[in-house]
């Protein structure tokens, strides 16, 4: 089986030496490159595929940034990693679209190592061409102007808070989305869980939330007619609602915090395919896993991995590898639920989309009671 190539990019020779060392017990796995300028990797590239390329940001001549974006017209499918320092924050931010993940210097083997494993399982998904075509292309995901104006005018607000911003922000999933992968990535140093869409906006502060509003406002590349526009608010929309559904959902389980926390991320995520491939290939492949894109892309932009298993698999628990798993059958009721009423108007306990065999024995008959009671109190008080 062939070898998967990882690239290396820095312009001070000690630091390649350094990571060459470092890596020297992946040799057999890997076939890694090393190069001290951007323009002799972007050479090499015309003759070879890589599958994951790791830059420095701050280089003389072709900088970081513009060398990940370059890797990323000339391969769209390349994993691309950003090494950066506090003090690359300016540079990173002008090129965030073409960064899948950022690793903080300095780094240890383990960190780096663990980040390419990671990135090469990601990379492992994309197991058909179709699937390369859909998100090969894929830059960032737009979000409603609505929700950026409003957001613009609470900013303004003397009354403004992090709570207040959340509010707004959670009514639109792409936005949503865009904040988590920002605030989850070290480039920022922040915590590694974070609790909540008000957590996110308070760590990155009112000023990143707006520049992180105007990128995504700006949808430059598919024009966008009424009817997608439309349907777009409906997908945000309904990403909104499964998520409070979802937290109803979950406090019938012995959950911890952080499993409520995800099971509320990841039910507003699970449109995340719909709406990709709805933005940028309208209308989608017919044999495009739509669960997948968003797996893919919760995977690259580094979620965590229970949001990304329970996105993945939330159509189909039953068919994962994950028994017994709270997130999971938690978003996976609460997508059931809301197809169940757009099918029939109502809650149907034998509806045959909800895994009742999953969820029964994974928590017992109670538990799947209960939420088909929650369910259609949670339906009734909405209409």
């Amino acid at each position: 089986m062939q070898r998967p190539v990882l690239a290396f990019v820095d312009d001070e020779k000690n630091v390649i030496d350094g990571l060459r060392r470092l890596l020297r017990g992946y040799r057999k796995e890997w076939d890694m490159r090393f190069y001290t300028s951007a323009d002799e990797a972007l050479a090499d590239m015309e003759g070879s595929h890589f599958d994951v390329v790791v830059s420095d940001m701050r280089m003389p001549g072709i900088n970081g940034g513009q060398f990940l974006k370059a890797v990323q017209a000339q391969s769209p499918d390349t994993f691309r990693i950003a090494l950066s320092g506090y003090a690359d924050s300016e540079l990173t931010l002008a090129s965030i679209h073409a960064i899948h993940q950022f690793i903080n210097k300095p780094a240890s083997a383990d960190t780096i190592a663990k980040a390419l494993q990671r990135a090469l399982f990601t990379c492992s998904w994309l197991s058909n061409q179709t699937l390369k075509d859909e998100l090969g292309a894929i830059e960032n995901l737009p979000a409603l102007p609505s929700v950026y104006n409003e957001l613009m005018a609470d900013i303004q607000s003397e009354n403004s808070t992090a709570n207040s911003l959340a509010v707004i922000i959670e009514r639109d999933l792409a936005l949503t989305t865009e904040i988590l992968r920002i605030v989850s990535s070290s480039f920022f140093g922040l915590v590694t869980h974070v609790a909540s869409t008000s957590h996110a906006v308070s760590l990155l502060g009112p000023e990143v939330i707006k520049n992180i509003a105007l990128v995504s406002s700006v949808i430059k590349s598919l024009p966008c007619d009424d009817r997608n526009i439309d349907r777009l608010a409906n997908i945000s929309t309904r990403a909104h609602s499964s998520g409070v559904l979802a937290k109803k959902l979950i406090r019938a389980l012995d959950a911890t915090v952080k499993d409520q926390d995800h099971a509320h991320l990841a039910a507003m995520l699970s449109q995340l395919g719909e709406l990709v491939l709805l933005q940028y290939r309208n209308p989608p492949s017919n044999d495009v896993d739509t669960p997948l894109v968003g797996a893919y892309l919760l995977s690259v932009w580094n979620l965590p991995f229970a949001i990304i298993e329970a996105v993945r698999w939330h159509q189909n628990p039953g068919i994962s590898e994950f028994k017994a798993d709270t997130v999971l059958a938690t978003v996976h009721a609460a997508w059931a639920f809301h197809q169940c009423m757009e099918d029939h108007g109502r809650i149907c306990p034998d509806y045959p989309l909800l895994d009742t065999e999953y969820i029964q024995s994974s928590f017992g008959s109670e538990v799947l009671e209960t939420w088909l009671a929650e369910a259609n109190d949670f339906f009734t008080s909405e209409g």
